[in-house]
């Protein structure tokens, strides 16, 4: 299972990034599978991590707390189809690959429509070669 977290706001809105790994950390530093460059994420903000082919979300002790449709997290939390991840001031959305019908919702009314056409491009090949698999 993999999945994608689109940026909604904060810096690179419309940006895409393909979750594969079964442990991922996101944050400030380079040392981040998934860095996003603002001065209210943590250099180490949060933790994804694959179980049972479901993300779930950990606070690695952000100065700024990390947030599930708004509500701040206190212990791991899973992560669904369509949720927002707030990381400080940052928002993210959360699309699973899991059937085409759900990617294709909110990515084409992106303000930068070559970054979601790119990402819908991406997904609909992923999807092709799933299928022939």
């Amino acid at each position: 299972m993999s999945g994608w977290l689109i940026v909604e706001r904060g810096p690179g809105i419309g940006d895409s990034y393909h979750l594969r790994q079964a442990v991922l950390t996101i944050g400030r530093s380079p040392v981040n599978l998934v860095q996003i460059n603002d001065k209210s994420v943590s250099r180490r903000h949060a933790q994804l991590r694959l179980t049972e082919d479901q993300y779930f979300v950990t606070d690695l002790k952000s100065s700024n707390g990390t947030f599930i449709n708004g509500k701040r997290l206190s212990e791991a939390t899973l992560l669904e189809h369509d949720d927002l991840l707030q990381l400080g001031e940052v928002v993210l959305r959360y699309k699973e690959k899991t059937i085409l019908g759900k990617l294709q919702d909110r990515v084409m009314e992106r303000k930068d429509a070559s970054k979601a056409a790119r990402f819908h491009e991406t997904m609909m090949h992923e999807i092709d070669d799933d299928l022939l698999k």
